[in-house]
């Protein structure tokens, strides 16, 4: 199943240098072809100085994820995805994620051409499904 595939190729690059400690915590709930989400628990390790989710946090979590789902969108038409990197990648922080809380992360493949892909991201906080985070990521294919 092509789902399995995106989601084996996510474990392997957690378990690669900064994904490692990044990413160790999120657990991908849905794979559709596409669009990935993913929920994680904001534990003092992903927190800022003020215990809130550190934004570096939050983007390194973009960066990979919106690019699972983008790799999701290839699998699904079992085509072999491709070399990707990151042209743009812009955020909103709308509000902060105590320390504790559990967030999900949504990611959605919007538009894939020839070699410019636009992926689109949300955190909300998951108990009150409050929009806290913004991603726009603008991706190459080589």
């Amino acid at each position: 199943m092509w789902q399995n595939r995106v989601i084996d190729f996510f474990k392997t690059t957690t378990q690669m240098g900064i994904h490692n400690h990044v990413l160790r915590n999120v657990q991908i709930v849905e794979v559709t072809k596409g669009r990935i989400v993913a929920d994680m628990k904001v534990t003092k390790e992903c927190c800022n100085p003020v215990n809130y989710l550190h934004g570096g946090m939050s983007t390194t979590m973009f960066d990979v994820l919106s690019s699972m789902a983008l790799r999701s969108h290839f699998e699904a038409e079992n085509v072999e995805p491709p070399i990707t990197v990151s042209v743009d990648l812009s955020l909103s922080f709308l509000a902060g994620v105590p320390e504790g809380r559990t967030i999900r992360l949504e990611t959605e493949t919007l538009r894939v051409g020839n070699k410019i892909a636009f992926l689109t991201g949300k955190i909300y906080e998951k108990d009150t499904n409050k929009l806290v985070v913004h991603c726009k990521h603008t991706k190459f294919l080589m």
